[in-house]
């Protein structure tokens, strides 16, 4: 099996979800791969357990779609991504007015019970030192608002106009996407920003029937790996809140002693790329500062760290075989420079024949 991301001209947003709606009859791979203007990016996906069940519940859930979209017209559905390019001055004080924004926006709106702090906003000239603690209670509030809304919706106590809903959507989504935009600076961001590296990290994610959720199951997290090849697509972590490796990354202490922390649980037909490179050597270096770190803030009083889901690391789906990009340098110059806009995206079998 393949997969396949077609990049065409346009513009993206890089502190909020970008989402598109699809007519299926564009759902063509041959003719999709060969569209003038166009670029294609092709992974092939590898044979382990994790990655057959991916396979299998991308299948089912986009057949789900089709059947009930079939009396329809027009016959559509939803694709959204979210990028991560790195860290510019211009962008973290854009990010730092975008967030402020969204904030106004999540507390004026009528429909959420819960709102963010003033004093949780973002200092919009601040160019000396990251404001992780705001920034990790932020995610906090994301997360809480989020599942509140979610879980009212779903359960038919919250009436809300889809106009409405998208917008409070989009505003949320955009919070949490800035928090990790800018939490990703060690510290002081002048001097991070004096070396800083290329980076671009996208995450793919596409409308689900109702009623079909996956849980992942002790065994799928096995070959769950910090090891990266800058050519390696990624099962999404496509969960609501920081992991544990996360919260070691972020120094989110308070996240873990209040048992906070949301492992990934779901297994979405969803996926994530970054082209950056970690070989064995500096995995088990960075493993190992992790374990320091849980070991230094009795991460075990808080947390079952025998449990398969605290599993550092993302599952890899396969590898690029279009392209062989070496860094995210590489795939900003020859992809996102001209075509940034992602057009569609689809698995194939190995002869590029489309699986549904």
């Amino acid at each position: 099996m393949q997969f396949h991301v077609v990049y065409e001209t346009g513009s993206v947003d890089y502190f909020g979800s970008n989402v598109d709606r699809w007519d299926f009859t564009c759902y063509q791979p041959n003719w999709l791969r060969k569209a003038p203007g166009t670029q294609v990016i092709s992974w092939q996906l590898n044979d382990l357990p994790l990655t057959q069940k991916w396979i299998e519940i991308y299948r089912s859930k986009l057949q789900a779609i089709i059947n009930t979209r079939k009396s329809k017209n027009p016959f559509q559905y939803t694709t959204v991504y979210d990028l991560y390019s790195h860290v510019t001055e211009e962008r973290v004080l854009e990010s730092y007015r975008v967030m402020n924004r969204r904030i106004d926006f999540v507390n004026n709106c009528d429909f959420t019970r819960n709102t963010i702090s003033e004093s949780l906003k973002l200092n919009e000239n601040n160019l000396d030192t990251v404001e992780i603690d705001k920034l990790n209670r932020l995610h906090e509030d994301f997360e809480t608002i989020m599942k509140d809304l979610t879980d009212r919706r779903e359960a038919g106590e919250l009436h809300i106009p889809p106009d409405t809903w998208q917008s409070l959507w989009l505003a949320l989504q955009s919070i949490n996407l800035i928090v990790h935009y800018n939490e990703k600076i060690p510290g002081d961001i002048k001097t991070y920003l004096e070396g800083v590296e290329p980076f671009y990290f996208t995450a793919l994610k596409w409308e689900e029937p109702p009623g079909t959720t996956v849980h992942l199951q002790p065994e799928d997290y096995a070959d769950f790996t910090l090891v990266e090849t800058p050519g390696t697509l990624w099962l999404d972590f496509s969960t609501v809140g920081k992991d544990l490796f996360h919260c070691f990354c972020t120094n989110d202490v308070e996240l873990v002693q209040s048992k906070m922390v949301s492992p990934q649980w779901e297994l979405k037909p969803w996926v994530s790329y970054l082209w950056t490179n970690r070989d064995r050597e500096s995995a088990a270096r960075f493993k190992q500062e992790y374990e320091n770190w849980l070991q230094r803030n009795n991460a075990a009083e808080y947390i079952d760290l025998s449990d398969p889901k605290y599993t550092p690391g993302r599952h890899p789906l396969g590898e690029c075989i279009s392209h062989s990009f070496q860094s995210p340098q590489d795939f900003i110059d020859a992809i996102v420079k001209n075509t940034p806009k992602i057009r569609s995206y689809f698995l194939t079998d190995d002869n590029g024949n489309g699986i549904i």
